[in-house]
């Protein structure tokens, strides 16, 4: 058996199948965020992004534009901190 995501792959014996139960359980126990976040590709009328990271005050995303579309220059003021995209 193997399960292929943008980030990981798992490959085990389909005899273990039931385990991949335990482990997500064991994770959402642990109250680790990976058993709920998932990356996939967000498209939008200019192309697409997708988040492959992100923490209490930040984000980072890959992104993909279209030929010929452009992006608007986004300003973005937290606290102390100014961020542009």
């Amino acid at each position: 058996m193997w399960i292929e995501t943008d980030d990981a792959v798992l490959v085990a014996h389909h005899d273990a199948a039931q385990d991949v139960k335990k482990i997500v359980d064991r994770l959402k126990a642990e109250k680790r965020s990976v058993a709920q976040w998932h990356r996939k590709e967000i498209y939008q009328p200019w192309g697409w992004y997708d988040g492959v990271d992100s923490g209490q005050r930040f984000q980072v995303k890959r992104i993909g534009v279209k030929p010929g579309a452009a992006l608007s220059l986004q300003t973005i003021i937290i606290g102390q901190n100014i961020g542009l995209l």
